[in-house]
Parts: C-alpha cells; sequence; structure tokens
C-alpha cells in the first residue's frame, strides 16, 4: 500500500467518523412527507407527487422523504398523469405536522383514470431515531 492510498483511506474514515458523530449528537426533531402508498390493500388509493410544502420545492425524485417542521404547513401535491393527460392535478391542503412523525400521503380515486381525487393521510408513524424536542415549561 502506498503512501497516497494510505492517506486517502485515513481520510476517508475520518470524515466518516465525523459524519456519525454528527449525526448521533444532533438533536434531529424534524418531520417527514412523502407521496407513496403504505397500506397496498386499498385499491383506491394511488402515489401523489409531493411538490412544495410551504414554498419550499420538493425533492426531484418523488420516492424521495420531504423533511417538514412541525407545526401547520401548507402542502402541494399532483396525481401522476394518465394517459390521457399531460400533468398531473394539483391540489392543496393544510397538513398539521407532529414533531418527528413521517406521513403517508395518497391520492383517493373513485375509479383509476378519474381526474377528480381527495388527499389522506394513508399512515403515520415516528421517524426512527428522533427525539421530539423539550417542552418549555
Amino acid at each position: 500500500m502506498n503512501t497516497a492510498s494510505s492517506v486517502r483511506s485515513l481520510s476517508i474514515a475520518a470524515a466518516l467518523a465525523l459524519i456519525g458523530a454528527g449525526c448521533a449528537t444532533a438533536d434531529y426533531h424534524w418531520s417527514r412527507v412523502v407521496g407513496a402508498r403504505y397500506h397496498r390493500a386499498n385499491i383506491d388509493t394511488y402515489p401523489l407527487q409531493v411538490l412544495r410544502v410551504d414554498q419550499e420545492q420538493a425533492p426531484l425524485n418523488p420516492r424521495d422523504w420531504m423533511l417538514v417542521e412541525p407545526g401547520t404547513r401548507t402542502v402541494v401535491v399532483a396525481d401522476y398523469p394518465m394517459p390521457m393527460d399531460r400533468v398531473g392535478n394539483e391540489k392543496s391542503i393544510q397538513l398539521k405536522i407532529a414533531p418527528c412523525t413521517q406521513y403517508y400521503l395518497v391520492a383517493v380515486k373513485a375509479t383509476r383514470l378519474a381526474r377528480d381525487y381527495e388527499v389522506h393521510v394513508d399512515h403515520e408513524e415516528p421517524v426512527p431515531g428522533c427525539k421530539p424536542p423539550a417542552a418549555a415549561g
């Protein structure tokens, strides 16, 4: 093993240790939102694209979680386009976000080809490794 290779390996190991230590000591108290189905058995639910939360753009990959601060938030979603549409229908909902909670949002439609839908929370669960902020008082 030459010197350049061992220095590179040492620097990578040190960077990974710092990243791990930073994640372990930080007070992480965000919530997360994604437009994916949690319960696959419901035949009238369909995945959504989370576009924005309080005017903040969502990740480009619709399967990625969007980090959201707790509180009442305006969530803009769109259903996936059908073969006869070029774009999905956008809807805006008010969602009360609890600390350290992840939300699975779905579109509820009468039929698969229906354009109108309602946005529902399919499932809520705690964010792994998240500690809610201590209550002041």
